[in-house]
């Protein structure tokens, strides 16, 4: 030791410290390697130097004693107490005796400020435990998508979800595939696609459609000659329509007009002989 210095191996632990133990014994070998702690720079020998274990860099401070067991971290081998060597140990300072390692960086995830390693710090990412950069939300619940049991947000789990990228909640499912219709680009599984598909709704191949009012004939409530999508109830567009004259739909007279006539051709002779 140098008796003009406070801290004579440059350790940042001061000379009155490290000359004695905490039972008081001088001078202290904590490591019993022959050399006192006040000359040892790394005084309990577990591969970490008594600089980086002191706490602070300041010698008139006391070293840091990370579990409060009584002894400094420079002259204890598991500073956490942890039951994990501190030259093994992947959060020396903080006990984490299962030594979880996420992103496997040999940084604990007890003392790993990123524990996915995406990039994005614990505190600002959408799903610290699951590496996602992008830090993609569909459905803007706070949760990424990376971790999100369910995606859409629409009350279904994912795994249990027709669409789990689509909001359905109702689930419907016409054609009783593994899509729900909220995500099937075929509804009716007719191998005509929902946007080209006359009855989207209900399969027909075929797209038979009588009167060609853009609507198939399957799914039309009036599959007839019209011209106008469902809006007629005839299916005769030449009928012709009864307003209660008692005229029918030919050209001729009707049967009242014909017996007026016949009437007045008998009674007419009768009216001129009458006059003469």
């Amino acid at each position: 030791m140098d008796p003009t210095l406070t801290d004579s191996d440059s350790d940042s632990i001061g000379d009155g410290e490290e000359y004695a133990d905490g039972s008081g014994n001088a001078p202290a070998d904590t490591d019993a390697d022959g050399i006192i702690d006040a000359l040892d720079d790394d005084s309990d020998g577990d591969g970490l130097l008594d600089a980086d274990e002191a706490g602070d860099d300041d010698p008139s401070t006391p070293a840091v004693d990370t579990d409060a067991d009584g002894t400094p971290d420079y002259r204890d081998t598991d500073s956490d107490d942890d039951t994990v060597a501190d030259d093994a140990d992947n959060c020396r300072l903080v006990a984490n005796a299962d030594q979880a390692d996420t992103d496997g960086n040999g940084t604990g995830d007890a003392c790993d400020g990123d524990l996915d390693g995406d990039g994005i710090d614990n505190d600002a990412d959408n799903c610290p435990a699951v590496a996602n950069a992008d830090q993609a939300d569909l459905d803007a619940d706070g949760a990424g998508d990376e971790c999100d049991g369910d995606l859409d947000g629409d009350g279904v789990d994912n795994d249990a979800d027709n669409c789990p990228l689509t909001d359905n909640a109702e689930q419907t499912n016409t054609d009783s595939d593994e899509f729900g219709d909220a995500c099937d680009n075929d509804d009716d599984e007719d191998t005509v696609l929902d946007d080209a598909d006359n009855c989207p709704l209900t399969a027909n191949a075929d797209q038979a459609d009588a009167d060609e009012d853009g609507i198939g004939d399957v799914c039309d409530d009036t599959p007839g000659t019209d011209t106008e999508p469902d809006t007629d109830t005839n299916t005769n567009a030449n009928a012709a329509e009864d307003d209660g004259c008692g005229c029918s739909s030919t050209n001729g007279p009707s049967n009242g007009l014909a017996a007026m006539l016949a009437l007045l051709f008998v009674l007419a002779p009768r009216l001129r002989r009458r006059r003469e």
